[in-house]
């Protein structure tokens, strides 16, 4: 006999291996390398856009500086003011410059209308410095009045519509790592704080020129300014405690700690305590800015480092996902060259005799059961392969029977149940049919038997229209019970859930049910705590009027009746029907659940009903996510629980009348 050759060693270490690879590269892959390193590559560029905006803001902000300090001064700037005046507006030209270029170029088609405000913006800017620096050159009284107003609010435009296109590069920022977002944060913040300060230092030049006590909106306006800059601050020390932040955002936090907050406020705070003392002050507008530059020019290094560490957190970002996209080619490649020799050997060893196998087999199934099987003599898997097909053939024809008639017993099933869900449609749109001549006849007969319009004569026409009324209102009832359980069966009942009380929800039950049954039966009410519950409130009522009309109907006269709810151990809630009636024994249980079913007993018969309420009651409660169980001693009573799940349950309470009874 042959030693049986096992072929699972090799497959499986290659398949390992190939499975192992490819799931390697997928991860690689499939982690969007490509899709970070475009990410990585769009935060950069949008890191270098808010730089250059930034830049340019700065250097028109100096340039404001320097201009306003110019217009506001009564006498005429000298030459060399005028020179640096140029200086700085060249400065800005350029950097504003670069700012076009870089948002036209990152948002060409996305923020078109942006950018035409920026350079109609720029472009008033520019044209409007010639005007300022012509009237710089005269003393105030020769000045144009409005010049210094309509400056400003052209270079507040500028800056305005720099900081909508540096929006725009940090919203690709935004979003694309957790460490970028805390720099941004700080940049922001630190940047607001700039703008302030230059916001405060122009209205501290305007006092220092004005050289007098100043106006209370003066001083109101300082107070803002000063307001919003310890905000910022404050926001700025919160972020500095962080274990993370680097150190050159922590030197530059500590420099305008000492440079700003200490050397400028403690000038700012002299200046302002001279004025308000009506003192006049030794030192020009020129010389105040000068002295103030330090404590701006140290703001202006947070923001600034701020975006330095961005940059080198992109950075790292890029060099990561090109590193790995290299790491993904060349497993790719490994993988491909093992691809190659796996399927080399598959196919000569595995799929050329199975090719053969399998046209023997389809001979077979074609009938020619004589056909030789190929391979046979192999010790490995393909061998025992063709040993088995020797089997098959004889028995092909047995399987050949056996899937005929497993397809006609699936035909058949699914015939069945076509068959099915036609009925239950059929019979909703029947029942509704019915529903609209019935609701006719039952408000007609109202009508007779009330004598809305005058008696009716004879005592007989009365006794008639309340047959008629009584009979309506029984088919009624029984389209009903046929409509609700044909929208089951066809699954088009919907649930309108809401938060009830189950406990009031028993009583109106048996306030609704209990006077026609208290002549013959009494009914106990028994909710030691009640329970809110989230579920559909009409479908939940008309479980319990079933099952509480169920139990009057099937109790003899002086029987008892307890309605009542409880907790499962579980969480959930149990709320049953307990009466002394007659009975099930367990095949009267299993009829009683099955639709039209009735039981077969006295007062069965005498009483009406299409045998729908526990079927019905038992449907309503499965589509909620609960149940309804039975249990019963043939001649000694019934106990019906419907079962409401614990997620159903909201909080027990206690009542106030935990116990009542209707006699």
């Amino acid at each position: 006999m042959k030693q049986f050759q096992t072929l699972v060693t090799p497959l499986t270490a290659i398949t390992a291996l190939l499975v192992a690879g490819l799931l390697s590269t997928f991860a690689l892959f499939e982690s969007d390398v490509y899709q970070r390193e475009a990410k990585s590559l769009a935060v950069s560029e949008s890191v270098t856009g808010v730089r250059t905006i930034m830049l340019a803001m700065v250097a028109v902000r100096d340039e404001l500086a320097l201009a306003n300090l110019a217009l506001e001064a009564p006498e005429a700037s000298t030459s060399a003011s005028l020179t640096e005046l140029a200086r700085l507006h060249r400065r800005s030209e350029g950097a504003l410059n670069r700012a076009l270029r870089e948002s036209s170029q990152k948002f060409e088609g996305q923020s078109g209308s942006a950018l035409a405000l920026l350079s109609q913006a720029d472009k008033r800017y520019r044209a409007m410095f010639a005007q300022v620096r012509r009237a710089s050159s005269k003393p105030r009284d020769e000045r144009a009045p409005t010049l210094l107003v309509e400056w400003k609010a052209v270079a507040t435009l500028l800056s305005r519509q720099l900081a909508i296109q540096s929006a725009f590069f940090e919203e690709t920022i935004r979003g694309s790592d957790p460490s970028i977002d805390r720099m941004m944060k700080i940049y922001n913040n630190s940047w607001q704080m700039l703008l302030d300060a230059g916001r405060d230092r122009g209205f501290m030049q305007t006092a220092v020129i004005d050289n007098r006590v100043p106006s209370r909106e003066l001083l109101e306006s300082l107070a803002e300014t000063k307001g919003k800059i310890d905000a910022h601050w404050s926001d700025l020390q919160t972020e500095a405690r962080r274990p993370s932040v680097p150190p050159t955002i922590l030197s530059a936090i500590n420099n305008v700690q000492n440079t700003y907050f200490k050397d400028y406020r403690n000038l700012r705070s002299d200046i302002l305590k001279q004025l308000m003392d009506g003192k006049k002050l030794p030192q020009s507008g020129r010389d105040f800015v000068e002295a103030s530059n330090p404590g701006l020019a140290s703001l202006r290094l947070v923001p600034t480092a701020a975006l330095n560490v961005t940059s080198e957190i992109v950075e790292r970002q890029v060099r990561t996902t090109r590193h790995t996209l290299l790491m993904s080619v060349g497993l790719i490649l490994l993988f491909f060259c093992l691809a190659l020799l796996t399927i080399s050997y598959v196919i000569l060893q595995v799929i050329r005799p199975l090719k053969r196998i399998t046209k023997t087999l389809t001979s077979i199934t074609g009938g020619d059961l004589e056909a030789p099987i190929p391979y046979d003599e192999r010790a490995d898997e393909i061998g025992q392969f063709a040993r088995a097909l020797q089997m098959f053939r004889d028995s092909a024809a047995e399987r050949q029977r056996l899937a005929s008639e497993l397809v006609e017993n699936r035909v058949a099933k699914e015939a069945a149940e076509a068959s099915s869900r036609i009925k239950s449609e059929f019979l909703a749109n029947m029942s509704h049919e019915l529903r609209t001549p019935l609701n006719a006849i039952l408000g007609f007969s109202e009508i007779l038997t009330r004598e809305m319009y005058g008696p009716l004569g004879h005592k007989k026409y009365w006794e008639y229209a309340e047959d008629v009324h009584k009979s309506g209102a029984h088919l009624l009832e029984l389209i009903n019970d046929v409509l609700d359980l044909s929208k089951i069966d066809a699954g088009k009942m919907e649930l309108h859930e809401s938060t009830f009380s189950i406990g009031e929800l028993i009583d109106d039950t048996v306030l609704m049910v209990g006077p026609k049954a208290a002549a013959q039966v009494s009914i106990e009410v028994c909710v030691q705590k009640d329970h809110q519950v989230f579920a559909d409130k009409r479908l939940t009522k008309q479980i319990l009027i079933n099952l509480l009309s169920n139990a009057c109907k099937f109790t003899p006269s002086g029987g008892r009746i307890r309605i009542g709810a409880i907790s499962e151990p579980g969480g959930g809630l149990e709320i049953y029907v307990e009466d002394t009636g007659i009975g099930m024994d367990a095949k009267q249980i299993e009829l009683a659940f099955s639709p039209y079913g009735q039981i077969n007993s006295k007062i069965a018969r005498s009483e009406q009903g299409t045998g729908l309420g526990l079927p019905i009651a038992r449907s309503m409660a499965r589509i909620q996510g609960g149940d309804l169980l039975a249990h019963s001693v043939l001649g000694q009573g019934t106990r019906m629980t419907l079962i409401l799940s614990q997620d159903r349950v909201i909080q027990p309470f206690a009542r106030s009348n935990p116990n009542f009874q209707i006699a």
